[in-house]
């Protein structure tokens, strides 16, 4: 009796539970992976912006004073 119980209380809900769960895994996976893209969108679009950018070099100052 007891071990009967067990294995009803292992089981779980008959029928709908697994359905719902199979919806938030792919739910979840969707959701990770857009942020993965999002984030991958944004290194690029700051590397392009990092490459546009003109670089200007400073010159060194000496310590002894102004150049």
């Amino acid at each position: 009796m007891i071990m009967k119980n067990i294995a009803i209380a292992e089981s779980g809900p008959v029928g709908s539970s697994r359905p719902l769960a199979a919806a938030s895994d792919r739910s979840l996976w969707l959701w990770v992976s857009a942020g993965f893209l999002l984030l991958g969108m944004l290194w690029a679009i700051l590397f392009m912006v990092a490459h546009s950018v003109q670089v200007k070099s400073v010159p060194i100052i000496k310590a002894g004073g102004r150049s």
